[in-house]
């Protein structure tokens, strides 16, 4: 086979591996940015964490990343942190707000921690 068609190939191929949103990740979350105490609470501790449903890390990380997106706008990450408690796994993010604050969101990842 040619070179050039060989590589064409291959950049298909490539392309098509990659990865969409599944439709099976999910997150418990409000539908609007947090404008409670309660909703307030959400994600920010281990005892109220946002918990992640997903099928694998590719779908449970486009869900957290979808969650801040939702309930912190503007924000960005700072930093981020895989931790244990009790017997589930959590991620701890922590997020840079518009207005100079930050926040630290807790998602519970238990569900689908270490699936590929």
């Amino acid at each position: 086979m040619h070179p050039k068609v060989i590589l064409v190939l291959s950049v298909i191929l490539l392309a098509g591996c990659g990865t969409a949103p599944s439709s099976s990740s999910s997150a418990t979350r409000s539908p609007s940015p947090a404008t409670n105490a309660t909703d307030a609470k959400l994600g920010s501790s281990f005892d109220s964490p946002v918990v992640i449903h997903a099928d694998g890390e590719a779908s449970g990380v486009a869900a957290e990343h979808a969650w801040i997106r939702a309930n912190l706008p503007g924000g960005r990450m700072l930093g981020q942190w895989l931790m244990s408690h009790g017997d589930k796994m959590f991620d701890r993010i922590q997020i840079g707000l518009p207005d100079g604050s930050v926040r630290e969101v807790y998602f519970d990842i238990t569900g689908y921690f270490g699936k590929f």
